[in-house]
């Protein structure tokens, strides 16, 4: 079977500059985050990226927390492993059972627990986390996946801090944000520095989709990729000191519009939730507050890779969410096996139902 790609277009990827459409800037999604969704109590404060973010709250409590156990959950990224290896904290992690729901004492004491609402979908209740608090706790929940569902931003106390790296979920060249109700908490940032490059790969990759011709077009898709790669690869470096959010940051999600957002990725996820046989969702659609991937467990890990090879030969690109950082013992099984067998499909705000009809037959494949 043939896939004309120039008509489905392609799906995936890091995010291209946006268009500025937006004209009332009160349903913006600077606007929404500023107000911390309405929430008198919470502070917002713009940070370089996600991973700054966390730093910057271990930071503003590097008193207690050398004396603290700080609990992570098995399955994470790099990034949030990172700033807890650059202070040099005491780390365990804690397990899940199925579906990715996190195993943590609710008895646990005066110990620091990241917690993160996996694509979109709570990971505790605002009744448990309070226990937590209750409990002399610090508590910090990253809501990069969860960003859209205004219902998770609540204060339960000055030690509980809401985290989002920005650039998960909007089209931003990096970005930021600590919620806190804790009136000390003032992180002290310089202005930030190289960001430009992937500004830049940003607009090159706008101006590849909107070629009439993709195959001429091929060394500026090469040159965005490698923009991205190695501006990527910088996140590895720690920051001597912490930076606020790029200027062109704050100006895109000022122009962006809040509810659009929230409605098409809602709508593509359900889209592709009809296409696809229940039995196969990590998560179900109705249990994501805030729609971030259409997650697919597939049966084995050599399954999701043939799937997902089958879905980028239809320009259909399935990042893998998470590679385990080595730090993770192999003993959590759970947390390893679902970093092999899931497939993560795109649903963001840039495509639609129509965007997917060059997979329809793979779809009909996994439907089955």
């Amino acid at each position: 079977m043939q896939h004309n790609n120039k008509t489905m277009g392609e799906v995936g990827g890091f995010f291209e500059f946006p268009e500025d459409t937006l004209d009332d800037v009160s349903g913006s999604v600077l606007h929404h985050l500023i107000s911390g969704f309405g929430k008198r109590e919470l502070q917002s404060h713009f940070i370089r990226d996600g991973r700054q973010a966390i730093t910057s709250v271990l930071m503003s409590r590097k008193q207690s927390i050398r004396t603290r156990t700080c609990y992570l959950p098995a399955y994470l990224c790099y990034s949030m492993l990172l700033p807890f290896t650059e202070q040099r904290l005491r780390v365990k992690f804690y397990s899940h059972h199925h579906p990715l729901r996190p195993e943590i004492d609710p008895g646990m004491k005066d110990s620091l627990v990241f917690l993160n609402d996996a694509f979109g979908v709570p990971a505790l209740s605002h009744r448990e986390m309070q226990e937590l608090g209750e409990n002399g706790n610090i508590v910090i929940l990253d809501t990069s996946h969860s960003i859209l569902d205004p219902s998770r931003f609540v204060s339960h106390g000055s030690d509980f801090f809401i985290i989002a790296s920005l650039r998960k979920i909007f089209p931003v060249p990096d970005g930021g944000v600590v919620f806190s109700s804790d009136p000390g908490f003032h992180p002290d940032l310089i202005s930030p520095s190289g960001w430009e490059p992937m500004l830049e790969a940003m607009f090159l990759k706008k101006f590849y989709l909107a070629s009439k011709s993709r195959h001429d077009a091929l060394f500026i898709k090469e040159r965005f990729l490698e923009l991205n790669q190695k501006y990527n690869e910088t996140k590895n470096h720690i920051p001597e000191t912490l930076s606020a959010i790029p200027d062109i940051s704050l100006h895109i999600l000022n122009r962006l519009s809040f509810s659009m957002i929230a409605a098409k990725r809602k709508g593509n996820l359900s889209h592709v939730n009809r296409s696809i046989n229940e039995r196969y969702w990590l998560f179900q659609p109705d249990d994501s507050t805030c729609p971030y991937f259409a997650t697919i467990l597939l049966p084995d890990g050599e399954m999701r890779d043939h799937f997902r090879s089958r879905c980028i030969q239809r320009a259909l690109y399935s990042p893998i969410l998470w590679p385990i950082p080595p730090e993770v013992p192999e003993s959590f099984t759970y947390e390893h096996d679902l970093s092999r067998r899931l497939l993560c499909i795109p649903i963001d705000q840039r495509y639609s139902p129509q965007s997917y009809e060059g997979a329809r037959d793979l779809f009909e494949t996994i439907k089955e």
